[in-house]
């Protein structure tokens, strides 16, 4: 109840908009039923509209402490970035592997970005295809997406005569295939 009801206080639906009383709801959600979820949005509202990073990280703190992977992610963003926190790598990687451990795909697709890049683990390509495509199964779109284009560009590498007949099958392949190889072939040739 107290979630729902900070979430429309939050976003207007319905109702007037009406952050402050929206931050009361959801505070009395957390210290009535230490709810994860209200932790969550408290953290992205003084985030994102109430400008107030200390609170902010107090409450993704608490929501991530108490299994919100959302609140994970946003974390291990924080620290990979160093936004309000010191940049640590370490911290990073335990809060998006601890999101993926609950199969969050933007924990994972966000693994996967850090093994392709070497972010606080040794460079592993095979490993940041892996989990890719474990994102994409989850219906991660920019996993989804980034796996369709590197198949297009094997394809693409592969088949210089263009026969789009021989595409793989996969679906976002076929319309990344549909749409962009005459581009992508000018783009290798060039």
């Amino acid at each position: 109840m107290h979630l729902d009801l900070g979430q429309l206080l939050s976003s207007g639906e319905g109702e007037v908009r009406d952050l402050a009383r929206a931050v009361q709801v959801l505070e009395e959600g957390w210290e009535q039923h230490s709810d994860p979820a209200c932790a969550g949005l408290l953290g992205a509202l003084y985030e994102e509209e109430l400008d107030d990073d200390g609170a902010a990280l107090r409450w993704l703190r608490l929501a991530a402490d108490g299994g919100d992977t959302s609140a994970m992610v946003t974390l291990g963003y924080r620290h990979r970035f160093g936004e309000g926190v010191p940049q640590d790598l370490s911290e990073m990687l335990r809060w998006y592997r601890a999101a993926a451990a609950e199969e969050d795909p933007t924990a994972i697709a966000n693994l996967a970005i850090c093994y392709q890049n070497g972010e606080g683990v040794r460079q592993d390509e095979a490993r940041a295809h892996g989990l890719r495509e474990q994102a994409a199964g989850l219906g991660h779109p920019g996993s989804e997406i980034w796996l369709a284009f590197a198949q297009l560009l094997a394809f693409a590498l592969t088949h210089p005569d263009g026969d789009l007949d021989r595409l793989p099958a996969h679906p976002p392949v076929r319309l990344a295939g549909e749409r962009q190889y005459r581009s992508l072939r000018v783009g290798l040739l060039a």
